[in-house]
C-alpha cells in the first residue's frame, strides 16, 4: 500500500490529482463554453493543451508511486518539478494562445518561445524519470 506519509510524496499525489481534476474541468468548459467561439485551429490548440496536461498529471502520479520503491534524492523528485513546469508553460501558453482573441488579451512576441519551453521540460522529465528508473541511486 501507498504510504502518503512522507511529504514530498503526498506533494507529489496532491499535485497530480489537482492536475488531472483541472484538465477534465478545463476540458469539458472547452467543449462545452469554448469550442462555439474558437476556430478549429484554435480549439485544436486548446485541446492539444488538456490532453497534454492529462497525461502529465498521470506522469506525476506515477512519479509518487516510483518514489515508493525508488529512493531517488534528485532525479525522481526534478521529474515531477519538470513535468509541473512542462504543463504550467506548455499547456498554459496554449490555453492562452487558443483563447486570446476571444478574452482580448495581448502579450510579447516572445511569447509563442513559452510553448516549445515547455515541451523540452516535458522531455527533461521523462528523460530523469527514465535515469531514475535505470540508475537506481
Amino acid at each position: 500500500m501507498l504510504s502518503t506519509n512522507q511529504p514530498l510524496q503526498r506533494t507529489i499525489f496532491l499535485t497530480g490529482a489537482f492536475f488531472a481534476c483541472t484538465a477534465v474541468i478545463i476540458g469539458a468548459m472547452g467543449s462545452h463554453n469554448l469550442k462555439p467561439h474558437l476556430t478549429d485551429d484554435q480549439f485544436y490548440s486548446f485541446d492539444t493543451g488538456v490532453r497534454y496536461q492529462m497525461y502529465h498529471a498521470f506522469a506525476i502520479l506515477i512519479t509518487g508511486i516510483l518514489l515508493q520503491f525508488i529512493h531517488s534524492k534528485h532525479r525522481i523528485p526534478y521529474a515531477f518539478v519538470s513535468f509541473v513546469t512542462g504543463i504550467l508553460f506548455f499547456s498554459g501558453s496554449l490555453y492562452l494562445t487558443a483563447t486570446r482573441e476571444l478574452m482580448q488579451i495581448s502579450y510579447p512576441k516572445w511569447f509563442f518561445l513559452i510553448t516549445p519551453a515547455g515541451g523540452i521540460f516535458f522531455i527533461l522529465g521523462w528523460i530523469l524519470l527514465l535515469a531514475g528508473v535505470l540508475l537506481k541511486k
